[in-house]
């Protein structure tokens, strides 16, 4: 890792943090990464630190898996010891089962009876741990359940400060990490003592997944800290930026372009790379692309239409027409000897030229 580094600020891009899931235990090992050392020294100047960030995503998911597996053991705001697990989102979903509902997103089958593949939804998991069940515990239940929606609260605010993805968003904890500073470090050491003190019922000690939040909640503050002193001019952090989105939705492109053979080799997965990058369809790749040109966001009409006339143009370069077996390869009607034999023609040429 010191040499990728090291050749990646060589050529001018800083280092300031590395993103990975809890999976990866030689990482965590090798780095020794706790709660209490979150970041490890630049290898190319010493006076910077590279913060370690857990998955965000990947840690919502796990705080929902041990919720319904097991059960989380906590102390509410008197000191009285009590249980959040998943009884209790079937007693809500039991009584909230009217034809208007509250809690109308989640269901039995889908968010409480997860299996397999089902458990690495976020999508589900962010439901059933949101802002909506917290008010639905309340308006239900009312102050019986009320440290229970308190979880629940807290997690999905935690979510939101961690999982920003724009300037500004309808939810102040949900802008830009420093648009909103108190609001958005009260929640986080709201969530650090949170799971500080918590505890899996059935387990004495902390579990991982409540080291990967401690070590995101500890190194998203001090890399807020850092960059601010070092570039003052810089008002905000864009918190998705610090998990694993952006290569795992590539993976999924890649795994999905043949259909059935999900676990490609090396030479397979760089063809379908390939494919991606050259294909007719190459807008699938930044569908929803997490940077864009600033100079993008303020082109107005004119702008834009000026710069339409000057791509079309016949000085101008005109994009060239794609291969066939590119075509073919996109929408999935190239044969198995065709794939062989029209990339081979086209490395060939490329060799030649």
């Amino acid at each position: 890792m010191e040499d990728i580094v090291t050749y990646l600020e060589e050529h001018g891009i800083y280092v300031w943090g590395i993103a990975f899931d809890l999976g990866n235990k030689t990482l965590v090992s090798q780095l020794n990464l706790s709660p209490d050392n979150v970041s490890l020294i630049n290898p190319f100047d010493a006076s910077r630190s590279i913060y370690a960030f857990p998955d965000c995503p990947h840690l919502l998911k796990l705080s929902r898996n041990h919720l319904l597996d097991q059960g989380y053991e906590f102390v509410d705001d008197s000191g009285v010891k009590v249980f959040l697990h998943k009884k209790d989102f079937e007693k809500l979903l039991d009584k909230d089962s009217g034809e208007l509902q509250i809690a109308f997103k989640v269901r039995r089958e889908s968010h409480l009876e997860c299996t397999g593949s089902s458990c690495q939804r976020v999508r589900t998991a962010a439901q059933m741990l949101s802002s909506t069940i917290a008010k639905a515990f309340m308006y239900v239940f009312g102050e019986e359940k009320k440290a229970q929606a308190d979880v629940v609260q807290t997690v999905n605010d935690w979510f939101d400060v961690l999982n920003s993805s724009s300037i500004s968003s309808k939810k102040k904890l949900s802008c830009g990490f420093g648009l909103h500073l108190e609001d958005q470090l009260h929640v986080l050491k709201k969530m650090e003592t949170l799971v500080s003190q918590m505890k899996v019922i059935g387990r004495s000690g902390m579990l991982p997944f409540q080291s990967g939040i401690l070590i995101s909640i500890r190194s998203v503050r001090q890399l807020y800290k850092d960059v601010r002193r070092q570039n003052p001019d810089v008002e905000f952090l864009l918190t998705t930026h610090l998990n694993q989105d952006c290569i795992e939705n590539l993976f999924s492109r890649v795994r999905a372009i043949t259909g059935n053979n999900q676990h490609p080799t090396p030479v397979e997965a760089l063809r379908r790379l390939r494919v991606l990058m050259l294909g007719k369809d190459h807008n699938i790749i930044l569908k929803n692309p997490a940077v864009q040109d600033e100079q993008c966001l303020h082109t107005n009409t004119s702008d834009k239409t000026a710069l339409s006339d000057e791509v079309t143009d016949e000085d101008n370069l005109r994009e060239p027409s794609e291969p066939e077996f590119v075509t073919k390869m996109v929408t999935k009607d190239l044969t198995s000897q065709e794939k062989h034999d029209g990339f081979d023609e086209e490395l060939s040429q490329e060799m030649k030229s």
